[in-house]
């Protein structure tokens, strides 16, 4: 709590000019209620999937290396997940994570488990997995349980960790 008493008169000495410059005044958090939505349920059933294709994504090997100003990332992929990618047809089961909400979408994240999700796991950053679809597919329920087709893209660019993208794919099944 120490640490933080120096900033909080900071914060209003430049919240103050700001608000005096007629920004207006700053909502009450009851007053956003109805816009704020709640975090997502993890279904009871919901169980982390095991697969080939998420051990293989997961057995990427990622390093990071800061010199100076100068930052790479390198990556190092299983052998049998590159053969996976240059064949052209990637499927994988996983749980539908929106990252926008829409009336369809052709972009969102995969995760093999609900509680490895990037916005509201409790353990953190897990495995995911970014996937492009060919057409609009319905939106999903959060953790809707699914399996996706198509091309598996090794990503290279050495200024990110994000080391696969599933392109041009269709949705084969979803539900339980």
């Amino acid at each position: 709590m120490r640490a933080f008493a120096f900033l909080i008169p900071a914060l209003f000495a430049c919240a103050t000019p700001a608000l005096a410059q007629g920004l207006g005044s700053l909502p009450l958090l009851s007053d956003l209620e109805d816009q704020i939505a709640a975090p997502p349920v993890i279904p009871p059933d919901a169980v982390p999937l095991n697969s080939r294709q998420w051990d293989l994504i997961e057995a990427i090997e990622i390093d990071e290396k800061i010199k100076g100003d100068s930052y790479v990332v390198t990556k190092s992929y299983p052998d049998d997940l590159i053969a996976m990618a240059r064949s052209g047809s990637f499927e994988v089961e996983g749980y539908f994570v929106p990252v926008m909400a829409q009336g369809s979408v052709r972009q969102f994240l995969m995760v093999r488990d609900p509680a490895e999700c990037p916005f509201c796991g409790s353990s953190g950053y897990g495995l995911a997995l970014e996937v492009i679809t060919k057409r609009p597919v319905p939106d999903m329920g959060e953790f809707e349980r699914i399996t996706v087709r198509g091309t598996l893209e090794l990503v290279d660019d050495p200024e990110t960790w994000q080391a696969v993208i599933l392109k041009n794919a269709t949705l084969t099944r979803s539900g339980s």
